[in-house]
């Protein structure tokens, strides 16, 4: 019997009742969930989605077959339009992870994000790649570049 806790954890609004115990999803999500605690929860029917970060995080996608680690990024939607996004890094099948390799895969999605940042030529600020223009971030590129967005 899953305890209340538990669910409410991966369901905090109740959404997906799954009769007296936990579903092959919510059972692989509470692995993640105890890798990482400190993640903003985010329910569908067939998927639990694990937010770390804003730009500079990560995100575990987990269904019932496999573990989708996935780098945020920024995606430009037009001329001055930024929306958080992500993209696939890497995707494991569940029969082929061992518990204790979860916690090292966050750690290595992590790892694999942090090294898009760069350190801007004119601020100094860290800064991810989609925000930067020949080393500039894209404030310093229009103060200092004359570059235009």
């Amino acid at each position: 019997m899953p305890r209340d806790d538990e669910r409410h954890q991966l369901d905090p609004e109740g959404r997906y009742p799954s009769g007296d115990g936990l579903r092959d999803v919510e059972c692989r999500a509470l692995k993640v969930l105890q890798a990482r605690p400190d993640a903003v929860v985010t329910r569908t029917r067939d998927a639990i989605q694990f937010d770390w970060g804003d730009e500079s995080g990560i995100v575990a996608l987990v269904t019932a077959e496999a573990l989708e680690l996935r780098l945020t990024y920024v995606e430009w939607t037009g001329t001055h339009g930024a929306a958080l996004s992500s993209w696939l890094w890497e995707r494991y099948p569940w029969e082929k992870l061992k518990n204790k390799r979860i916690e090292t895969l966050l750690r290595r999605a992590q790892a694999a994000r942090d090294a898009e940042f760069r350190n801007c030529a004119y601020c100094g600020r860290r800064i991810p790649l989609e925000r930067m223009t020949k080393g500039a971030c894209h404030r310093c590129a229009e103060q200092h570049m004359g570059i235009v967005y």
